[in-house]
């Protein structure tokens, strides 16, 4: 094999596993572990306002849409606990799983571990 032709192979082979990383990167991306064809996260977290409740809960966005559907004056889920529609929408802290209310705007902080619970605002 000449050298020509070894530069061909090499720069084949680049390619070729290079097609083959962004396939693999692409398709991870699309299947999201917890998302759905979206590509939204499959749960939703919610806080009751409760201020003798206080439970935090988790609903399944199938079940959330379907709930919004049949009551829509309201959008936020009853609490499971106290049934009252107190719920605001909540963040799962990716560091260490803790579900408080997102709080609105900014850059959300987990309050058990102080650590931001997104990406940078």
């Amino acid at each position: 094999m000449d050298e020509q032709q070894k530069k061909q192979l090499l720069y084949g082979a680049s390619a070729a596993g290079l097609v083959v990383l962004m396939l693999a990167t692409w398709l991870s991306c699309r299947s999201g572990k917890g998302s759905d064809a979206t590509g939204l996260p499959e749960d939703t977290h919610w806080a009751c306002q409760n201020p003798t409740c206080k439970h935090t809960f988790s609903v399944k966005r199938a079940d959330l849409i379907a709930y919004q559907k049949a009551h829509p004056k309201t959008s936020a889920p009853p609490c499971p606990t106290c049934g009252k529609n107190t719920a605001v929408p909540a963040i799962k802290c990716p560091n260490c799983g803790t579900v408080y209310p997102s709080g609105g705007r900014g850059r959300p902080v987990c309050p058990k571990c102080n650590q931001p619970a997104v990406g940078p605002a």
